[in-house]
């Protein structure tokens, strides 16, 4: 799995939906945040570049295999979301509709 740090958004959604762990999200206390990804743990589902709402992940098909037996892990540093905090009760809604193309649905 590779990032396309010129298209990521920095949602991180990718580390959220990973069903193996093998994206994690971190935040350092200098203010510095993004995903590592260990390939070791990873099974190439797909999950993550199918939820990356600016399709910035790429799966690739061969994986040197001193990344996958040395524990490597790979950091990918992102630069914080702008955050516009209005008096919108539909505001997390409003984003997720934006961000994924309407494809979200209120229950």
């Amino acid at each position: 799995m590779v990032i396309d740090g010129t298209k990521c958004v920095s949602c991180r959604m990718c580390a959220t939906f990973c069903p193996t762990g093998a994206i994690a999200k971190f935040d350092d206390a200098d203010g510095t945040l993004g995903v590592t990804h260990t390939p070791g743990d990873c099974v190439k589902c797909g999950s993550c570049r199918d939820v990356c709402p600016a399709d910035a992940i790429t799966l690739l098909d061969a994986v040197p295999a001193s990344w996958l037996t040395g524990g490597n892990r790979h950091r990918y540093v992102m630069t914080p979301r702008p955050v516009s905090l209005t008096d919108n009760p539909h505001q997390i809604l409003d984003t997720f509709r934006l961000d994924f193309n309407g494809d979200i649905f209120e229950r």
